[in-house]
Order: C-alpha cells, then structure tokens, then sequence
C-alpha cells in the first residue's frame, strides 16, 4: 500500500508540475506575443536526447519557452521517476525478481531518454 501511495503521488505531483509550468508559459507567451502563433526557431527544439533538450532549457530565450520546455520536462521526468521508485522499493524489499524486471525497464527508458538517436 506504501508503493502505491508514493507512486500515485509522484504521478500526481509530476502532472500538476508540468501542467502549471505550461500554462503559465503559454499565459506569458500569449500576453507578450499575442494569439497568433509563431514558428520561429526561438519556438522550435530540435534536440539528439533527452539530455541535450534539458541543457538547452535556460537558453530558451524567453520566460515563455523556458516554462513550457521545463513542463515538458517534468512531464517526460513523470513516468521515469516512477520506475525509479518503484527499483529503489523492490530493491529495499529485497525482492529480485521485481528488481530485475524494473530494472531491465529503467535501462531500456534511460536509453531511450538519455542516449543520442
């Protein structure tokens, strides 16, 4: 009952986190830019990894794009700290056949969030 309380918590607190970084960046984009979107490259992340989209976070440019690339941040962060926990509890609990299957899960999404394509 633990695991489940935390997991749903870490859900919980990810989304809202993502969600309110989101909305104030698009808030902020559309008092300052207006309702017309623009597809400028200030706009556009292009991006090898997971990694190199997070580094390139604080020079966004604008209040606008860092929070809305910080929420999309937290938002793909989300589902992987999940896993995260869920290894550390089995782990704690010493119970090796959910260790090995979370963690073959934590190396096949670290690979695909932190690996260049």
């Amino acid at each position: 009952m633990e695991l489940e309380r935390a997991l749903g918590f870490l859900m919980l607190a990810g989304t809202l986190v993502s969600l309110a970084s989101m909305a104030l960046g698009i808030s902020l984009y559309v008092l300052r830019e207006g309702e017309q979107v623009s597809v400028s490259d200030q706009w556009v992340v292009r991006s090898n990894s997971f990694l190199e989209f997070v580094a390139g976070i604080g020079s966004s440019g604008s209040t606008a794009a860092l929070l809305m690339r910080l929420g999309v941040a937290a938002l793909m962060l989300t589902p992987y700290s999940r896993v995260v926990v869920s290894l550390i509890y089995f782990a704690r609990r010493r119970d090796l056949k959910f260790v090995a299957i979370t963690g073959l899960v934590v190396t096949v999404l670290s690979m695909l969030l932190f690996m260049p394509t």
